[in-house]
């Protein structure tokens, strides 16, 4: 071997054991990648792809497998490629990359090439080399498919992601005019250019979405000339990629948001204006993670909550008839909903009742073994009539004069920790009917007993008669009228007493009793009595 070949290979054993000390930057292959076509590309022109070769023992330079991964040391690099991070994620992100999937959990560092898809009320928060930030939202997904700085200026960065479907929110930091950073996002319908902004893009159906919240955005749709570039399209202005710029449509008109929810169901209301529909979005409290997001046709929400308790900020905001989503109204929201209320159980809602003590019951959570009730004359439940704590049945009979009263009950933790009130019932007590006052006078052989009528409607009255001398009524009838023709067929001291019954039966306190001769003045009215025997 000549001396100059020796010396080449050396050389070449040289360079490849020190790049194989370095960082390595990992590229994976794609259809139609050659060696060739990637070291110009992407390598420094002082590096021949026999090198690259060499580096990555590939057999057949002109047949590279699409899916495998090709590792450059970044030295050799004409551009170094940059990492981004996965800040926050919430729910099911997945990464794609090299052609396998996993779960993306935060802290991962993401690079060219990789792929998110998120699911349904899921997001992550990507944090790039620039400081740049872009929030994948739920139903979306992008691929990375630049992250690059030139050789070690940190302010020299080009940076391109692809929205395949959904929606992104992103914010730029603004850079100055010397530094050629570049952020740039496509969909299949346009591209964006962003020098230092805030906004949210998104795609569907055939057609792009831009709306800008500060600074300004360079829009283009697919397949027009430069020359026709929308241009910059300005904070608080909207663009699609059908119809151009709009004006954002103003928060919506919520006038009293809710601040503290006690029930895992928010329901909401407000003005439609001239709004097509909205989106509601649930973010923690700092506004950094973004949790639930609906989007909405009617002017209203009513949707259970799923979230633990805790303090959150909701955003909402209108959508025009193109698509665009105007500025939003953000308000915070403590929810404190747990643990949850029992259910009322007895006496059902609007009940009635004579009873003087009627027993309240509810359900018994799993895991509950304490509860709370109040009881109060006024639905605010101010003032109070009854207050008890730390009750260890689900049932408590409750003494109550009679009028209209509410009740309601909490679960209390086994930390004592007491949640929301549930929902009041209303119970209606009753006053039992009066006792009645008979008048008694004689008409023959007949005893004629009379009473005031009772106001009650469908009010009854139960008579009975009993000689002094025993202990049990001969005589045990109701009657609908408030009054009796009574045969005089016992001898001797009866005792006679009444009272009024409701038309469900619930009786009235009997009477005082009162005593009359039962002779009767002739023997005839002794065959009177058959009929009063079959009396009902």
């Amino acid at each position: 071997m000549h001396l100059p070949s020796i010396a080449l290979c050396s050389l070449t054993a040289l360079w490849l054991a020190v790049a194989a000390a370095e960082p390595v930057y990992e590229h994976p292959v794609q259809r139609g990648d050659t060696l060739i076509g990637l070291r110009a590309q992407l390598l420094d022109p002082a590096v021949r792809w026999q090198q690259l070769q060499q580096f990555n023992r590939v057999p057949n330079p002109r047949r590279l497998r699409p899916g495998s991964v090709l590792r450059f040391p970044q030295s050799w690099l004409r551009e170094r490629p940059l990492n981004a991070e996965a800040l926050r994620v919430h729910g099911e992100v997945q990464l794609r990359r090299g052609g396998q999937e996993q779960a993306l959990q935060a802290g991962a560092r993401l690079q060219e090439g990789d792929e998110l898809r998120s699911a349904a009320h899921a997001s992550a928060a990507l944090r790039f080399a620039d400081g740049s930030q872009a929030l994948l939202r739920p139903n979306a997904s992008i691929k990375i498919e630049q992250m690059r700085q030139r050789g070690d200026d940190a302010s020299s960065t080009r940076q391109r992601i692809e929205i395949q479907q959904g929606a992104i929110d992103a914010q730029v930091p603004p850079r100055a005019t010397s530094h050629p950073r570049r952020f740039e996002l496509r969909t299949p319908v346009a591209s964006l250019a962003v020098r230092g902004t805030a906004f949210r893009a998104q795609t569907a159906s055939g057609s792009a979405r831009l709306e800008v919240l500060e600074g300004s955005v360079t829009a283009q749709a697919a397949g027009k000339p430069t020359s026709q570039m929308t241009g910059a399209v300005p904070a608080g202005m909207g663009w699609h990629s059908q119809s151009g710029q709009e004006a954002l449509l103003p928060p919506p008109a919520l006038s009293t948001p809710p601040q503290r929810l006690e029930r895992l169901r928010l329901q909401l209301a407000w003005p439609a204006d001239q709004a097509e529909g909205w989106r509601l979005q649930w973010w923690d409290a700092a506004g950094e993670r973004l949790l639930l997001e609906y989007s909405l046709r009617q002017a209203r929400v009513d949707e259970p909550v799923s979230l633990p308790d805790g303090d959150y900020q909701l955003r909402l905001r209108a959508r025009s008839k193109t698509g665009i989503e105007g500025l939003d109204l953000r308000w915070p929201l403590a929810l404190r909903a747990r643990p949850e209320p029992p259910l009322p159980l007895a006496p059902e809602a609007d009940a009635q009742t004579y009873e003087t003590a009627p027993q309240l019951r509810w359900t018994q959570p799993a895991g509950i073994r304490q509860f709370a009730l109040q009881v109060s004359a006024n639905a605010d439940f101010q003032p109070l009539q009854l207050q008890r704590a730390g009750l260890t049945e689900a049932a408590l009979r409750a003494e109550l004069p009679a009028g209209r009263w509410f009740w309601r009950i909490a679960a209390i933790r086994d930390d004592g920790h007491q949640g929301p009130w549930g929902e009041a019932q209303s119970l209606t007590r009753l006053s039992l009917p009066a006792s009645p006052e008979p008048q008694l006078s004689r008409d023959g052989d007949a005893l004629q007993l009379r009473w005031p009528a009772s106001p009650l409607v469908g009010a009854r009255y139960q008579v009975q008669v009993r000689a002094r001398s025993e202990q049990a009524p001969w005589l045990d009838t109701v009657i609908a009228e408030p009054q009796l023709r009574l045969p005089l067929l016992h001898p001797g001291q009866q005792q006679l007493r009444l009272r009024t019954l409701t038309r469900d039966g619930v009786p009235g306190p009997w009477s005082d009793e009162q005593g009359f001769d039962g002779k009767p003045r002739s023997a005839a009215g002794w065959w009177l009595m058959p009929l009063l025997v079959g009396l009902p």
